[in-house]
């Protein structure tokens, strides 16, 4: 009988936390630019139930914070010594740079009869999709700014997010989204300063129903 006691209450506090998660709200604000490889700095705050927990990352200076006190640094890359770090950011572009070759070389191949699989997907079930997406983005009650521009190998890919950013720029607050898509060439530059908040039983709620809603799994699992 005490084991069976031991077991309901552990279940119990289980359950309570998980309640006590899916409850308090998460908020985030984001703050940084990126230029093609170039990174300009950036930071990013998140924080749970109203700030109690708070984790703060920036270059070189991650942190955790309980009810604003700094409690520790956070270990995720940032004590790499200055020629380490060197050679990892050297290696990102090459990687980078390599990447951009191969969408280049394959932008033929998806002119192809049967190579559009993906495009076609996203135009057959457009209505749906765009549907999910009003879903989440309305769950992130989102505020601030995103500007810049936007150029990928693709004219179909271009095509696709001209459609994704007339929709969230039709979902979200005014001004909130001010990228431009370029049609010709390939870049990539863009300054973000967002801010929100999800409260996370809505999101559960939002990713149960894709599961239950028909239309739904069928847009998301078809081929």
């Amino acid at each position: 009988m005490i084991v069976v006691e031991i077991l309901v209450w552990l279940l119990v506090i289980v359950g309570a936390l998980v309640a006590l998660v899916l409850v308090m709200p998460l908020s985030f604000r984001a703050e940084g630019a990126l230029e093609d490889d170039e990174e300009i700095g950036w930071h990013v705050r998140i924080a749970w139930g109203f700030g109690l927990v708070a984790v703060h990352l920036m270059p070189g200076d991650n942190t955790l914070r309980l009810c604003g006190l700094r409690i520790r640094r956070l270990a995720l890359g940032a004590d790499e010594d200055d020629d380490a770090t060197r050679r990892r950011k050297a290696d990102k572009r090459v990687r980078r740079a390599e990447r951009r070759r191969k969408r280049r070389a394959s932008k033929a191949e998806l002119e192809e009869p049967g190579r559009r699989r993906g495009v076609l997907w996203f135009f057959q079930n457009r209505s749906v999709l765009f549907a999910i997406v009003r879903r989440y983005l309305g769950a992130l009650h989102l505020s601030g700014e995103v500007e810049g521009v936007v150029g990928l190998p693709s004219p179909e890919h271009n095509a696709t997010l001209h459609q994704l950013l007339a929709l969230a720029d039709s979902r979200l607050p005014a001004g909130l989204i001010a990228v431009e898509v370029d049609w010709v060439e390939e870049v990539f530059a863009l300054r973000a300063k967002v801010g929100g908040w999800i409260w996370p039983l809505q999101l559960a709620a939002i990713t149960a129903w894709l599961f239950i809603d028909r239309k739904s799994w069928r847009a998301i699992t078809a081929t």
